[in-house]
């Protein structure tokens, strides 16, 4: 390793308020990260540090790493992927303020026996669908193969229906899919009630919020940094713009270079 490098990962590691860094493969951002969370968390005496990816595999790296330290990965600091982080300090407490009980998550719908709804031949998962903010149905048709475009046009209308029906009996009972989990996160936070108490807590609770694979943020997580950051919690942005692999997570690659442009 050259000392400009060295110098540049020690930069990293030391920068005091918001720092948006773009890390290639074999930089050694993981290191860095790992080493920024260790004396970020031993800095705050009063607040945690969130740190965040997008696969299991980096969040068991960072854990096995810091796992010397077992206070590093307790309250009130947080390690996790981001769609954790979601659930854990805004969609479960949002769902239980306007809802009155506890959510349930899913990966997705096709893990569930119920997932499927049909019309004659003309069959679709629920997965096969998008869904607005009030739970409409509309078939994804990038999901659904040449062979079976011409039965499932045929049923479109039908199929949007019962898809409708369907998400909505499981979302009113409490039972949300990662996808819709981050479109809730989001309208809860821009909810006029429920929004100010979920910032106030996590505000109240962090002072920093560390991402990794930051290329993958889709429109639900960048308002969700944007949020914490007008909070006056620190964003600390690790990400490589030619690595967006997560394309059915709906990555963002403008959204995600307006919201860098904010940081230095």
């Amino acid at each position: 390793m050259s000392d400009e490098h060295a110098q540049r990962q020690s930069a990293l590691i030391e920068a005091i308020g918001d720092t948006y860094a773009e890390a290639c493969p074999g930089s050694g951002k993981t290191w860095v990260i790992l080493e920024r969370y260790l004396r970020r968390s031993h800095e705050e005496t009063r607040k945690g540090v969130a740190l965040v990816s997008f696969t299991n595999a980096a969040i068991d790296e960072i854990r096995r790493r810091a796992k010397a330290d077992v206070q590093l990965l307790k309250s009130p600091n947080f390690v996790g992927t981001f769609d954790a982080f979601l659930h854990r300090f805004i969609v479960t407490p949002g769902y239980l303020m306007r809802f009155g009980k506890r959510p349930r998550y899913c990966e997705s719908w096709s893990q569930l026996e119920l997932h499927e709804v049909r019309d004659n031949k003309a069959s679709l998962s629920l997965d096969d669908f998008i869904f607005d903010a009030n739970g409409n149905a509309e078939i994804n048709w990038n999901r659904v193969s040449n062979q079976y475009k011409s039965s499932i046009t045929a049923s479109q209308s039908a199929l949007e229906k019962r898809a409708t029906s369907r998400y909505n009996s499981l979302v009113s009972g409490g039972l949300l899919s990662s996808d819709f989990a981050r479109q809730l996160a989001k309208s809860f936070l821009l909810d006029p009630k429920i929004g100010p108490v979920i910032r106030r807590r996590i505000a109240g609770r962090f002072a920093e919020m560390m991402v990794d694979e930051g290329q993958d943020c889709g429109e639900e997580e960048i308002a969700v940094l944007t949020s914490l950051q007008s909070d006056g919690v620190v964003i600390f942005f690790v990400a490589d713009p030619d690595q967006a692999i997560f394309e059915f997570r709906r990555s963002t690659p403008q959204l995600v270079a307006d919201f860098t442009a904010t940081l230095p």
